[in-house]
């Protein structure tokens, strides 16, 4: 069962990679996809050390990874391609289609079957490298392309799809 602790931490975890993201100049939408980078990752992690929790952790790490991809490819990746990144938001649109098919197959098997943990551990592998990407080489340069005042706006546009999305994705 999901405990508080495991809510902290997670969110620990996230306002520190906005932090860093902060830092290296990122704000708006790319700052708010960089913490939710981070939540994932801490998610992934708690998922590992606790087998007993592995159910319900997933189903929030799930729920968080389709629901930031979908409305990343509603509201961010459109504006990228319009500005010039369309190379960008065709890689991104490829990685994202990749992730959720795993998390299809993953969601297909039962958490005791000895598959379980070698594809939760190939969607983790996934998953943060596709964030490291993104953070290291796609929001600057998407930043740099549309401009802070539009990566603050779109923050708000992505965060509204994102709720939106949830209950499709649950």
């Amino acid at each position: 069962m999901r405990t508080p602790m495991d809510a902290a931490i997670s969110k620990t975890k996230g306002m520190v990679g906005g932090v860093r993201a902060g830092r290296t100049g990122l704000v708006g939408v790319f700052r708010t996809l960089s913490e939710q980078h981070s939540e994932a990752g801490a998610l992934c992690d708690r998922i590992k050390k606790h087998p007993d929790k592995r159910h319900h952790l997933w189903q929030r790490l799930r729920v968080s990874l389709l629901s930031h991809e979908k409305a990343e490819l509603l509201e961010v990746y459109p504006v990228i391609r319009h500005h010039g990144g369309e190379a960008m938001a065709d890689h991104h649109e490829a990685e994202a289609t990749q992730i959720e098919q795993m998390i299809i197959r993953l969601d297909a098997m039962d958490y005791h079957e000895s598959e379980w943990m070698p594809m939760f551990a190939q969607i983790t592998s996934s998953v943060l490298q596709h964030a490291h990407e993104e953070e290291r080489d796609i929001f600057p340069e998407a930043q740099r392309l549309i401009g802070e005042p539009l990566a603050k706006e779109l923050d708000r546009l992505y965060q509204k799809t994102q709720k939106a999305v949830v209950g499709t994705v649950a």
